[in-house]
């Protein structure tokens, strides 16, 4: 599935907008955003929005490399919000401990393709998403999250 992605477990959507329309979304419209960025195969996008810890970890042309390794989903698929919750949490490489913990519910027309938490962090006055822990190890062990070696 794209859970990878989605903070993914993210996961979740490139903001189409400007940085100042981006401040202005709550944790839930951001990831929203990043999912729907992501579904869409949008993937340059959503790096951008990527904390940046996890920007030195993972290139943007290697994300993208990974992305488009998963599966396509139905161009009808949904993606709801459904909580946020603030929490504190502590997550390798990523300064922050207060952030948001949104679920995530993925439809497609047979139903709930996926459902996930994922984290947004505000970096200054931004949104940014975090990677899935699965995610993280796999891009340690020098693989993206379907197994495929990393260029």
């Amino acid at each position: 599935m794209r859970r990878f992605l989605l903070l993914l477990t993210l996961v979740l959507a490139g903001c189409g907008g400007s940085d100042s329309q981006q401040s202005d979304l709550s944790a839930g419209e951001f990831l929203q955003e990043i999912t729907v960025d992501n579904l869409k195969g949008d993937f340059n996008e959503s790096w951008k929005h990527l904390h940046p810890a996890h920007q030195k970890l993972l290139s943007q042309i290697r994300f993208v490399y990974c992305g488009d390794r998963e599966p396509e989903l139905e161009h009808d698929a949904t993606v709801r919000v459904l909580s946020v919750r603030p929490v504190r949490k502590q997550i390798p490489r990523i300064p922050q401990r207060r952030m948001q913990a949104v679920r995530i519910q993925i439809n497609d027309k047979e139903g709930v393709v996926d459902e996930y938490t994922a984290h947004a962090v505000r970096v200054g006055d931004e949104w940014r998403w975090v990677l899935s822990p699965e995610f993280v190890s796999a891009v340690e062990s020098g693989q993206c999250p379907d197994g495929s070696p990393l260029p």
